[in-house]
């Protein structure tokens, strides 16, 4: 049971605010409804579609807000997480403008509530979807947001939903991998295969298919191994149509799960992704294409009218088999049903059926599952392969059975051994239910019974004697499915034979020695061996053909069994003049030859060695006697060589070779079965590094291991990472990351291809570097008789898809500021201002996640990254670089990170005292002297970062910085822009009277292009006048030229508002003595160190200078003698005493 939210303080707080104070909360109107929450109850409420606006309908207990019974996204900030129980039903797709009603309906019992929808102009309710969540219990106030209540009611409650479509019964439906259903008269169902599709999963795999007439090419076997042919006693009968009303939103890229429901259409493209939450679903068109996403959950059902799954879309099915998905087209009004599947990035998993017409159309159109329709076309290299057996004429589970040795020559005196072997999906069956049943037509078989149960393993051990010379046939099956896993066996019994022990652990192309003895039954009716004073020295043998048992017949028809003759030269089969030496170290003991047994391929095979023995009786006529022998030979692959289909070189990795693929890009690998290579280790558990063998395949593949009758088995994949890593020469040791993806859970099987080889077309990695990948049996299966020796090699170089410049906003990882400016200074910095800039790129794979090892590459596979500045949109645009202050202006591997502590995916560039420089004019003497301009902000200036070497393509996703007055992009601008400003701190010039403080109005300003104004966004410069100003006296009227003595007080540092200040005076101290002291005085407000006054005669900087605000990027040429502190002329005397005359005219008294 969901608990109950309890609303928190915090809660109440912001529903109270967001919901009732804001605009998001405005009411349609003040409908109400009062129920209990103990209960049943339903609510009928009138809504319009409103694009991105909030709307909903919830129930409080008083002031307090409980349960949101419906709404629509997106949900206001701060509200309750909807998985915490205070949302109930979701609403995503009502269309803008459209008038709908909802009835809502709560069945107390079960704590069940149901979401029925109407178009206002419909009569009837549709049913959407169902929750269960428990109702808040007691007194309960409806009320809504953009809604209007029309109806509640504890009455009449509750009509249940109808309830959702039951999936039509699968082996009903489908039954084998294609097939139609039976009509009355014409049109007849028809199925097209072109010479390069596939159908795997027929009847009996004898490429029989349900369909009244089957089109391929000629003498193409394309159905099984097997021509396809059309059967109509496998059509089916034709189902019952399913009505569906798909009447409701019309949908492109949903960015909110979608419910289950009734649909217009839904379309999913441009590399977008998208989840269905339901598991019944009403769609008029769904297409999903371009590479994008559609997550759907385990059993759903699917009723549509028309579907596209096309250029790279992924399906993902939750759980497995082909069951979890039902695709059911049926024909809408005058549009008829169509499904038509194109190149996916993996297979599908899903059972199809379409009233009208499916297409399956070039490679990646691979369908895992049943497709039934009345038009079925399979072209371009596309594949229906059924995967799970379980209905009547299959096997539950998809178990198989095997026998072995399948033929055999025995003596009447002894018996012959039969195993039989429980497989499920290429490994032993550990979980068989059922018995094994087997007959034979003579004979005697241990133990006796006729039914079995296998062991825990899912094997049974028989033994088969027959004393009388005949042919003895042995049948075994499955009771779970008899006719489905039927295997025969026949056994010969004869006087004497040649005993031919088959040699164990056989790899394709490598010798095994072999012992040959005849043999005969002896008086006490036991097997005994030949005498060799009876059959000794030189023999010449018939050696048969070689008899093809799993497969039974050869993809290589030059490949067949050899024996070493008595000179060491191999003999083929056949041959009837092969010469071996049977000896022995004295006349009684056995005769035996030695010999060595060669095949090349892999399977099982068999091949038989006969001699005729004839005597001159008493009465001088010749008898004759057969001694004939055969040996069963089960040859396994040596190991599985790894290529890349296109023989691209794939061996590169973080430190030297060839790129390869980019991060998350789709890539395929072919595990191609091969024979042995000399002084090759053939322990089934040593892994063979087989990377040398791709340019041998021709040679060296084993061609038997893919037929459909060869021994079942799945290949599978796993990687590990190879580098970057330490061994390797890199400075850290990279990650795996997410793994190898697109190898199928349980493997392919070895004849998902059945010409070969076994391919892997749909692998993904999304790091960078490079992998070892292992091809080996599912979980080490036997191939026969024990395991094919893992094959491993390096796959690389996989360099980041692309470069992202981060986003101080939306990086997950930390907080950061990418241009930090001055405190105060809103959104800008004084040109010559230090100040920290940082800027972070990181290597990305295809779907944007870092790529953690590209840091770790060698530096030279690393792109080497160059700073932008320039101007834009000017007439002629330049670069700015020449006016940064920045120890360097360009990053190479050596720069990123090489640690895994420290996330190698992401270069980041921290410059502490970053500075654009004021523009510099003509120097007057040694000082300095700058010119107002800019400002430069986005509008007329860019900065970011270019690639300026690029290694294996690796370079921004996206270039938006032109290349310097041309058309092309070349770089990355920064997320956020800067701006500089020319600043400059002026003090106004001002007059009083003698022995007055003054105020010195002081303004910060900046060049707005064509004057300075006020720079209303500094709140943040600073000014301290205590021992930090100049002062100079322009004239007095003391005598002896005495200076005066005047100063600037702040009385401690002051700060900007609004980028000015009235905090900074002038004070005048009157020489002692003179009670009416007039003077002229400039005063310096010191900014920084080094000002062109400080070296004037007759200016003061040591009495009360010695000390600098440090804001050297508000000097400006004042005086045309460099840039300085800022200056006021302060007058005092400016009137007589108390008189307030002015002394109009009298010279100096205004300075110059």
């Amino acid at each position: 049971m969901i608990r109950l939210l309890k609303l928190t303080r915090s809660m109440l707080l912001f529903f109270l605010v967001a919901f009732s104070n804001s605009a998001l909360a405005k009411k349609v109107a003040d409908y109400q409804c009062n129920i209990k929450g103990n209960k049943d109850f339903y609510v009928v409420f009138k809504v319009t579609g409103l694009d991105g606006k909030y709307q909903d309908m919830y129930f409080s207990q008083g002031s307090t807000r409980r349960e949101t019974l419906w709404y629509t996204p997106p949900l206001p900030d701060g509200a309750p997480n909807p998985n915490d129980g205070a949302y109930i039903f979701e609403e995503a797709s009502l269309d803008d403008g459209v008038h709908y009603v909802v009835r809502i309906e709560h069945d107390e019992d079960t704590h069940t509530s149901y979401y029925y929808r109407r178009l206002a102009s419909d009569a009837d309710f549709q049913f959407i979807t169902s929750k269960v969540e428990e109702i808040k219990q007691g007194n309960l106030t409806g009320s809504g947001i953009e809604i209007e209540i029309t109806d509640c009611s504890e009455d009449n409650v509750v009509v249940l939903p109808p309830p959702i479509p039951e999936i039509p019964d699968q082996c009903e439906t489908f039954p084998n991998a294609a097939q139609s259903w039976n009509r009355d008269g014409q049109p007849y169902s028809s199925a097209t295969i072109d010479n390069n599709g596939q159908i795997i999963g027929t009847y009996n795999q004898a490429g029989r298919i349900g369909f009244n007439q089957v089109t391929t090419g000629q003498g193409v076997y394309l159905c099984d191994g097997n021509e396809c042919l059309a059967d109509d006693t496998l059509l089916i009968s034709e189902p019952a149509l399913i009505g569906f009303s798909p009447y409701g939103s019309d949908l492109t890229n949903p960015t909110d799960p979608l419910p289950s429901g009734s649909y217009s259409s839904i379309t999913i493209n441009n590399n977008n992704e998208a989840t269905f939450t339901g598991t019944d679903y009403e769609i008029g068109t769904l297409v999903v294409e371009g590479s994008s996403t559609l997550n759907i959950q385990a059993d759903t059902f699917l009723r549509v009218n028309r579907v596209v799954f096309s250029n790279q879309a992924t399906i993902n099915v939750a759980g497995s088999g082909s069951e979890s998905l039902v695709i059911w087209a049926e024909n809408l009004a005058q549009s008829p049903a169509y499904v038509e599947i194109g190149q996916l990035s993996v297979p599908l998993e899903a059972n199809i059926f379409s009233r009208g017409s499916v297409l399956l159309n070039g490679w990646g159109a691979f369908i895992y599952g049943s497709v039934t329709a009345d038009t079925l076309t399979v072209q371009g290299s596309a594949k229906i392969q059924r995967t799970s057996n379980n209905c009547e004429g299959t096997t539950p589970g998809n178990y198989t059975l095997e026998l072995s040795p399948l033929t055999g020559i025995n003596l009447t005196c002894e018996d012959q051994s039969l195993t039989f072997q429980v497989k499920k999906n290429g490994s032993n069956a550990t979980d068989y239910p059922g018995t094994i049943e087997v007959t034979s037509s003579g004979g005697l078989l241990q133990p006796s019974g006729g039914s079995y149960t296998p062991s825990g393993s899912g094997t049974l051990d028989l033994t088969l004697s027959q004393q009388e010379v005949s042919t003895v046939s042995v049948t075994g099956c499955l009771s779970t499915d008899c006719s489905g896993t039927s295997v025969n066996g026949s056994y010969e019994f004869v006087p004497q034979k040649f005993a031919l022990e088959s040699p164990k652990e056989v790899v394709a192309a490598k010798p095994s020695s072999i012992d040959i003895w005849p043999m005969q039954c002896n008086e006490q009716g036991e097997p005994a061996a030949i005498p060799s004073d009876e059959y000794s020295g030189t023999k010449t043998l018939m050696l048969s053909s070689t008899t093809y048992v799993q497969p039974n017949a050869d993809r290589n028809a030059s490949e067949v069994i050899s024996i070493k003759d008595k000179d060491g030269n191999w003999v083929d089969a056949p041959n009837n003049q092969l010469q071996l030496t049977f000896s022995a170290g004295s006349d009684s003991e056995p005769a035996k030859a030695t010999t060595e047994v060669i095949y090349p391929e892999a399977g099982s095979v068999s091949y038989e060695l006969k001699d005729e023995v004839c005597i001159t009786n008493d009465d001088g006529e010749e008898e004759c006697e057969e001694i004939i022998g055969e040996q069963l030979i089960q040859s396994r692959p040596w190991t599985f060589a790894l290529c890349e289909p296109t023989g691209n070189e794939i061996s590169g990795t973080s430190e030297s070779g060839d790129f390869f693929k980019r991060s998350g890009e789709l890539f395929g690998l072919d595990a191609v079965p091969i024979r042995w290579v000399s002084d090759g280790d053939i322990a089934p558990a040593t892994p063979i590094e087989v990377s040398a063998f791709c340019n041998q395949i021709d040679s060296l593949e084993t061609k038997n291991f893919y037929p459909d009758l060869a021994p079942a088995v799945n290949v599978s994949l796993e990687a590990e990472l190879h580098s970057p890593h330490v061994d390797l020469g890199s400075a850290d040791t990279g990650t795996i990351g997410s793994g190898l993806e697109g190898v199928p859970v349980d493997g392919l099987p070895n004849n998902t291809n059945t010409s070969g080889p076994v391919q892997f077309s749909s692998l993904k990695w999304r790091e960078a570097g490079s992998i070892k990948v292992t091809a080996s049996l599912k979980d080490q299966a036997d191939y026969l008789f024990e395991p094919i020796n893992p094959g491993y090699r390096s796959v690389g170089r996989f360099s980041p898809n692309h470069l992202a410049m981060l986003d101080e906003g939306s990086d997950p990882e930390e907080l950061w500021t990418q241009w930090d400016y001055a405190d105060g200074h809103d959104e800008f910095a004084y040109m010559k201002q230090e100040f920290p800039h940082i800027f972070k790129v990181q290597a990305q794979a295809n779907d944007n996640t870092p790529t953690l090892n590209y840091g770790l590459f060698n530096n030279s596979f690393v792109s080497n990254l160059d700073y932008v500045a320039n101007t834009k949109d000017q007439t002629v645009d330049v670069s700015l670089l020449d006016r940064l202050s920045v120890l360097t202006f360009s990053w190479s591997g050596e720069d990123w990170p090489k640690s895994l502590l420290i996330d190698p995916s992401t270069l980041v560039v921290t410059i502490d005292d970053f500075a654009f420089a004021k523009k510099a004019g003509d120097s007057i003497g040694d000082n300095e002297v700058t010119e107002p301009d800019g400002p430069f902000d986005s509008d007329n200036s860019v900065f970011g970062i270019e690639v300026s070497t690029i290694v294996d393509g690796v370079d921004f996703d996206t270039l938006d910085i032109p290349e310097l007055n041309e058309d092309t992009n070349t770089g990355k601008s920064f997320p956020n822009q800067p701006e500089f400003r020319y600043g400059r701190m002026n003090l106004d010039d001002v007059g009083g009277n003698t022995a007055q403080t003054l105020r010195v109005p002081l303004r910060v300003e900046y060049w707005d292009g064509s004057s300075f104004v006020t720079n209303q966004e500094d709140s943040g410069s600073l000014f301290d006048a205590t021992q930090s100003y100049c002062v100079q006296t322009i004239w007095n009227n003391l005598p002896n030229g005495a200076d005066t003595s005047a100063e600037l007080v702040s009385n401690r540092e002051r700060q900007v508002s609004d980028g000015a200040s009235d905090k900074l005076s002038a004070t005048h101290n009157p020489a002692a003595g003179s009670s009416n002291e007039r003077a002229q005085v400039r005063l310096w407000l010191r900014q920084g160190s080094d000002s062109p006054q400080r070296t004037e005669t007759g200016v003061d900087c040591t009495s009360n200078g010695s000390r600098f605000t440090n804001q050297p990027w508000l000097h400006y040429n004042w005086r045309n003698k460099g840039d300085e502190d800022p200056s006021a002329v302060v007058t005092f005397g400016t009137f007589r005493g108390n008189d307030r005359i002015i002394f109009k005219g009298e010279r100096g008294l205004i300075g110059n």
